[in-house]
């Protein structure tokens, strides 16, 4: 008997060690691959120009549409019911109180240069030039902006970026694994980009997509470069991304429904309200490439402004990887092409299974931009070198440009409604004599306020918009916003009495007359803010 026990143990010892070997295989091949000095270095850099680039929004507290809810309610309960459980995990046990100046832009520009520094390590970038001059490209995109505006998704974000880059790393230092047959660690490193992408897709869907355009990138950075792309390698490549996806996704729904069952939070209602109806397929793949399309062209009306540089840069690496192309078999050409495709389409690919995409979700295509800034700076012409350094400078400053206005309509907002709320409450004073700021005050607010700017405002996006106009005046947003501005006495009035007080709004007049806010009873304030109803109230008018 102990003799059997001996040889169990024996057995267990050494597939262990097997184990420990096989990973330390895959260790080696990812961070010994270069010198430790210059990763060191490199990372040094990386982290301070990563620092440069985003000071203002270190050294600035802001507050977006959404930062209002999650600065006063838990915000874990609410990212469990969307699906989010790396969010959850995060803002219950790192940040319980995300909505603060620094720390999170701090945590989340930090893992922006680890992450950049993850994807130069999987395109193997060995020049200085190219590390440093593009970074501006992939750190400054402007709809990075869309999605760091949320200051309760800063960790998250981060943590997903790190997980998702890390995660192409693996694909790019094992891949070639299948064709060797060296099937363990591989096995080892495919359960290992699982477990990323589904800690990453936690923290938000889209990042399933970047792991898309991640590793289909650097199969067509190699297959531009003339190294050995057979269509074995090709095949076996595609069926590793498959099967990783597939079983991520499994992982996160998984995780994420048993997360659910011991917090006994239901799924969220908000899910159903990404999905659009299409009335044929011809109509959504014609929706799919123009929707494409708008983003890769610099369309104003994704962007708020024209972005020129965006659709030069696109424009001239298309050729470049064209021109490049000419000259090699059919095989190579078919194979650059789809992989070109695969590359800019990969970030869209929720708009074929009809799910509406904001433009904060498109945050892989500041991977895009950059891997097509690194793709044209390969040239060996010196004058064609010359022309796309200049359109890298252009697509650069461009981009540092759109954040400015972004950032310009954004304070402005914030300033507005800040002055807004503060007048709001001094008439709720001016109604009564004896207002007693240590009292709860029950308001209910008709019709909604915008604020006319100069700066532009993205498509779906939520910088430079009131809160006392999304939503269509959304009366719980505005109680949140007006109490963590320090107004803690106001209270939301039920729906059932604000429908019955609907009669009282008519003989009011419009926001900032005198008279637009009214007291009737003993606590409750009415505020007119336009003639136009709210959300509330449209619902209950006949069509």
């Amino acid at each position: 008997m102990f003799e059997k026990l001996s040889v169990v143990t024996i057995n267990f010892r050494n597939k262990i060690a097997y184990l420990q070997e096989n990973v330390a295989r895959i260790h080696l091949g990812i961070f010994t691959s270069g010198n430790i000095d210059s990763d060191l270095r490199d990372f040094s850099v990386i982290i301070a120009m990563t620092l440069i680039f985003n000071v203002f929004y270190l050294s600035n507290f802001s507050i977006s549409i959404d930062d209002e809810v999650h600065a006063i309610v838990p915000s874990y309960r609410h990212w469990l019911s969307i699906g989010r459980y790396t969010a959850a995990i995060l803002d219950r046990f790192l940040f319980p109180q995300p909505v603060i100046p620094y720390t999170p832009y701090l945590f989340f520009s930090l893992c922006l240069a680890l992450s950049y520094f993850f994807v130069i390590k999987a395109h193997n970038i060995t020049k200085n030039y190219h590390k440093y001059f593009t970074l501006p490209v992939f750190v400054t995109y402007p709809l990075w902006q869309l999605i760091t505006g949320f200051d309760s998704t800063l960790p998250a974000i981060s943590v997903g970026l790190v997980s998702v880059t890390l995660a192409g790393l693996l694909f790019e230092r094992t891949r070639y694994m299948s064709v060797e047959r060296t099937y363990v660690p591989l096995l080892i490193s495919m359960a290992f980009q699982t477990a990323f992408i589904a800690v990453a897709i936690g923290a938000y869907q889209s990042f399933l997509l970047m792991y898309l355009t991640i590793s289909f990138g650097i199969m067509l950075v190699k297959t531009i470069a003339d190294e050995k792309e057979t269509l074995q390698i090709f095949f076996q490549s595609v069926v590793q991304i498959s099967v990783v996806s597939v079983l991520s996704l499994f992982l996160y729904h998984f995780t994420g429904t048993f997360a659910r069952w011991v917090a006994n939070i239901p799924l969220s209602s908000y899910l159903n309200t990404l999905y659009i109806s299409s009335t044929s397929i011809r109509q959504l793949i014609f929706s799919f490439f123009s929707y494409a399309y708008s983003y890769y062209s610099g369309d104003a009306s994704k962007f708020g402004v024209n972005f020129p540089a965006n659709e030069a840069l696109m424009l001239l690496s298309a050729l470049f990887i064209a021109q490049h192309l000419w000259r090699k078999n059919v095989y190579k050409k078919i194979l650059g092409i789809l992989l070109w495709l695969m590359v800019v389409l990969s970030p869209f690919l929720f708009v074929l299974f009809s799910i509406a995409m904001p433009s904060r979700s498109l945050f892989p295509l500041a991977y895009v931009a950059w891997l097509m800034a690194v793709i044209l700076l390969k040239t060996k012409h010196k004058f064609l070198l010359g022309v796309n350094s200049v359109i890298i400078s252009l697509m650069i400053l461009q981009s540092l440009n759109i954040n400015g206005l972004y950032t310009a309509r954004s304070l402005i907002a914030q300033r507005y409604d800040s002055l807004l709320a503060a007048d709001i409450y001094n008439r709720l004073g001016s109604e009564d004599p004896n207002f007693d700021r240590t009292q709860p005050v029950f308001i209910d607010v008709y019709g909604t306020v915008s604020i006319a700017s100069v700066y532009p405002n993205p498509s779906s996006g939520t910088l430079g918009v009131s809160f006392f106009e999304w939503d269509g005046g959304n009366l719980s947003r505005i109680v949140y916003y007006m109490r963590l501005m320090g107004y803690s006495n106001i209270e939301r009035l039920p729906d059932e009495q604000r429908l019955a007080l609907t009669p009282e709004f008519e003989k009011m007049p419009v926001w900032p007359a005198t008279g637009c806010v009214k007291k009737v009873g003993s606590n409750i304030y009415l505020i007119k803010l336009s003639n136009l109803p709210d959300v509330l109230r449209r619902k209950t008018i006949a069509p």
